[in-house]
């Protein structure tokens, strides 16, 4: 009976692991995709952090921004980030994503928009409205 090299074991064993997943022991994140021009509700419970994504194009100049003050029940928790669809295609479309942590039992509002930062007197040319309520 033929033997595997030791070499080719370990690195079978790495392949098979490679698939695997470790759960963490407490799901405290939840993504949500937005659609642009409509209000979502969302339910959520202290702890717990939520990314919202909003589609577009970067390389238009026009980006999604936070508008007015946050609630209190919640804080951000990164600043928001471009993940292009297609990454090896400058100008490709993406989602824009924003991650907040829900801090304290109550309920708000989040409004975004989206447009060119140096246009400030135009409208957005889009918007979306996150409705939250956070629960223990």
């Amino acid at each position: 009976m033929k033997t595997m090299h030791p070499i080719y074991c370990s690195i079978a064993a790495l392949a098979l692991m490679g698939g695997c997943e470790t759960t963490p022991a407490r799901d405290t994140g939840r993504a949500e995709t937005l659609h642009s021009d409509s209000t979502t509700q969302v339910n959520a419970r202290v702890g717990q952090v939520l990314e919202f994504g909003l589609p577009g194009n970067a390389g238009t100049g026009y980006t999604w921004s936070v508008v007015g003050d946050l609630p209190s029940c919640l804080k951000k928790v990164s600043e928001p980030f471009f993940k292009a669809d297609r990454p090896e295609m400058p100008g490709s479309s993406g989602t824009t994503r924003f991650r907040f942590e829900m801090v304290e039992v109550g309920e708000g509002a989040i409004r975004f928009e989206y447009g060119r930062p140096w246009e400030e007197s135009a409208a957005p040319v889009r918007w979306s409205v996150v409705d939250i309520r956070i629960g223990e």
